[in-house]
């Protein structure tokens, strides 16, 4: 039968399925692989008396096939499924057959001068019909285990069971990262306590513990505010949920404070519309359990001080959401020698929507488990390891603008570094 007359269907199914139950059965004969199953002499001899013409067995087969079809029909009208001319199943069985035995003869050739003997032709043709008619249901039951695993993956509805999940090795699904809407739900309020001067709540906090109610929001005017805010909440009875941060723009208001900690995790933490100076990190949370983070409209600057990573973000197993901020390096005593987060687990989902990302290391250390999503981010001077020499995560993602990685310091030899006060005119006089 010539190929010119071999349906597209037939065609793509023999050179799949002919691919790996060759591979299969060379492998058993070659010792390589378990051994044969022993088939009975009677059915060998049997087989080869049989001559290639006579149309039985194949008969047989389509009429098995047609019926096992028809009880899951797919609707008319599908071109996967529109009958070849003379018969689909039997010029897919025959065709099959043939290449089998070429595939056979050509295997036995690469290792002896000789043809391959009449009874054993016959037995690998039984052995492969006996691989091809049981390879597509394994292969069945493995797409719907991975299809089990990818739905349990993404019915964990929490940032808490997912982070667990990835510290348990157990995977996620990049799809919760890479679908804005899904990753969003993550981080939903569910408390709201209405809003508070963040300069009076900092002035009160030092007369006494404070009492920080979930869902409130602390709100910082515009200009320059040196707070201490990382003590208020220290000595808080408690870290609140939902808690939010806010200033009046992201180049009108500029907060100091030292790195934020909390006892325990930190549940839908929103930073938003502030630049955030410090000379360290924005977060010092890399002894808790969990977190869940949110920056809006912010600018983080000031962390590349030479000390330890000089992290902008120290983190524990985390979920992230990053929208339209900037995370620049340069600022620092230690310019252009900064990272911006350093996780120290398996769990970090993160999601960068239209961030700006300048004279910075994105990581110090990275792991496969790890999903993250930049969407729609510029790239200045950005490093995504010490120096690029560790290859990229898999889970990494780019939609968008795929950045061209380079040394976060500008050209020259020690460029000096930069300075907030084209933004906040005497702006550290202010912070003394």
């Amino acid at each position: 039968m010539s190929s010119s007359n071999r349906s597209p269907l037939a065609a793509a199914a023999i050179g799949l399925l002919l691919g790996t139950a060759v591979g299969v059965l060379i492998g058993r004969l070659t010792g390589d692989g378990p051994a044969l199953v022993k088939l009975d002499r009677r059915e060998i001899e049997e087989r080869e008396a049989t001559p290639a013409a006579d149309a039985t067995p194949a008969a047989q087969r389509t009429e098995e096939h047609g019926a096992r079809d028809a009880a899951n029909a797919v609707p008319t009208g599908s071109a996967a499924t529109a009958p070849a001319p003379g018969g689909a199943t039997t010029l897919f069985i025959d065709e099959l057959r043939a290449r089998g035995r070429e595939g056979l003869a050509r295997g036995w050739r690469v290792v002896r001068a000789d043809e391959i003997p009449a009874d054993q032709l016959a037995f690998g043709l039984a052995e492969f019909e006996r691989v091809v008619d049981t390879l597509p249901e394994s292969w069945g039951e493995g797409l719907a285990r991975e299809a089990n695993e990818r739905d349990a993956s993404l019915a964990l509805g929490t940032a808490a069971e997912l982070l667990k999940r990835m510290e348990e090795d157990l995977a996620v699904d990049p799809l919760v990262v890479r679908d804005a809407a899904r990753f969003d739900a993550l981080f939903e309020r569910k408390s709201q306590a209405g809003t508070t001067d963040g300069r009076a709540f900092v002035a009160g906090a030092t007369e006494e513990s404070p009492e920080l109610q979930d869902g409130m929001t602390l709100v910082f005017p515009a200009g320059v505010h040196d707070t201490r805010l990382q003590e208020a909440l220290r000595s808080a009875k408690h870290f609140p949920r939902d808690l939010v941060i806010a200033g009046a723009g992201i180049d009108q208001t500029l907060l100091h404070f030292d790195d934020l900690d909390a006892a325990g995790s930190v549940v839908n933490l929103t930073l938003r519309d502030f630049t955030f100076w410090n000379d360290g990190p924005l977060f010092g949370l890399s002894g808790n359990s969990q977190a869940t983070i949110t920056l809006e409209r912010v600018r983080l600057a000031g962390f590349d001080n030479g000390a330890g990573g000089s992290s902008a973000l120290d983190l524990p197993v985390t979920a992230f959401r990053a929208i339209d901020c900037v995370f620049a390096g340069g600022y620092g005593s230690d310019p252009y020698k900064g990272t911006l987060f350093d996780v120290r687990g398996d769990g970090l989902l993160a999601r960068f929507d239209r961030c700006r990302f300048e004279h910075v290391t994105i990581w110090s250390r990275a792991r496969d488990s790890w999903r993250l999503v930049f969407a729609g981010c510029t790239f200045d001077h950005v490093a995504h390891s010490w120096q690029n020499l560790a290859p990229l995560p898999s889970g990494v993602e780019f939609l968008g603008n795929t950045p061209t990685f380079a040394d976060p310091a500008p050209p020259g030899e020690n460029p000096p570094g930069r300075d907030l006060n084209a933004l906040f005119p005497g702006w550290r006089e202010k912070l003394r």
